[in-house]
């Protein structure tokens, strides 16, 4: 296996786990909210929100 397709390979397994966790995740509608935006990816919409947390507390 090339280091590319084992990549490629790590990347699937790892966007799959956050698709998994998500669905118990009480920000999860955020997440599906911030995937509205372009460019705004599954990964990147669930990091993003993992980092800042509730977003409301932040008022």
């Amino acid at each position: 296996m090339s280091t590319i397709e084992a990549a490629t390979a790590r990347r699937d397994r790892l966007t799959a786990q956050i698709e998994t966790m998500l669905v118990d995740w009480v920000l999860a509608p955020v997440v599906h909210a911030l995937q509205a935006l372009r460019g705004m990816a599954l990964v990147t919409a669930a990091t993003v929100i993992a980092e800042l947390g509730d977003i409301q507390s932040l008022r």
